[in-house]
């Protein structure tokens, strides 16, 4: 819900101004709606993300590739120079994803799109309200103590490049998190010779964050089935077990886990199985150079 009031909000301040009226706040409500309609929040005791790239048709093509690819695009949203063109990566990779890929549904992608969007609308509130003079000519103006805050003209042209590179680099590393599972790439970047410590440790702090999430989320339930959270109070008090206990049995479990690495003669480094390659289906590869060479007309013409 607040993500799609941001995706309103700010969509109706780059608009204002651009357009007559009432083109900018009927656009804001549609694509506000359309977001809140169209997001579908999940809760998995799973790895979601994970079990979208096992299931995705570009799992068998080497990550190395995919990497490679995700790189170039970012490189080319970062120096693009107006907003449709990583917009319009935004919008091809989302594509690739839902519809080629068929590993996640369009509802799972924008609810997995909820954080970084939410924090990127932020981040674009606070480029498009800035405190101005009285008198200026802005597109929109309030109140403000000690003086007014507007939207010019200038700052709705920065926000917007700003906010479609963010957009469009967010897009880029979707589409790799949700075509290539964890092992495939941390085995990628020991082939790189990345040092063993770092990839171990992203595994392990990846696996456990969503291992703590499943718990902190039975521990609520089973205070919210007790009413611990009946009244301000109590609320806060429970709250303050609940983490309170968290901590207590993440480090239990830590402890009990590095115990069974012990005994199972843990070495120097993680490993992973992996099983015997699949052939990768024709065409893929020609789609991401496609999309490559498209896009990187796109920057050179604008």
């Amino acid at each position: 819900m607040i993500s799609a009031f941001l995706v309103g909000f700010v969509l109706y301040a780059m608009l204002a101004g651009r357009y007559p009226w009432p083109f900018p706040i009927v656009i804001a409500v549609v694509a506000g709606l359309a977001y809140r309609i169209l997001a579908h929040h999940e809760h998995h005791t799973l790895l979601p993300i994970d079990r979208y790239a096992r299931d995705s048709r570009f799992r068998e093509m080497p990550a190395g590739e995919k990497l490679f690819f995700c790189a170039v695009w970012m490189a080319l949203c970062l120096a693009a120079r107006t907003p449709w063109q990583p917009l319009v990566l935004g919008a091809v990779l989302a594509v690739l994803s839902v519809w080629v890929g068929k590993g996640i549904r369009l509802g799972q992608y924008l609810a997995l799109l909820a954080v970084p969007l939410s924090f990127l609308m932020l981040s674009a509130l606070t480029l498009l309200w800035h405190s101005v003079p009285a008198g200026t000519d802005a597109v929109l103006v309030m109140p403000w103590p000690g003086g007014y805050l507007g939207v010019t003209k200038e700052l709705q042209s920065l926000a917007g490049i700003v906010t479609a590179r963010a957009l469009g680099a967010v897009s880029c590393l979707y589409f790799l998190s949700l075509s290539t599972p964890l092992p495939q790439l941390l085995m990628t970047l020991r082939r790189w010779h990345f040092p063993s410590i770092v990839t171990d440790l992203s595994f392990l702090i990846y696996r456990y964050i969503f291992v703590l999430l499943d718990t902190v989320q039975h521990m609520q339930c089973a205070a919210r089935s007790r009413l611990g959270y009946a009244g301000t109070q109590r609320s806060i008090r429970t709250t303050g077990l609940v983490y309170g206990g968290l901590l207590a049995r993440s480090y239990h479990s830590a402890q009990t886990r590095f115990q069974a690495m012990e005994s199972r003669t843990f070495g120097t480094e993680l490993r992973f199985a992996q099983g015997p390659k699949d052939s990768i289906p024709p065409g893929q590869h020609g789609v991401l150079i496609g999309i490559t060479v498209l896009f990187a007309v796109l920057s050179v013409l604008s």
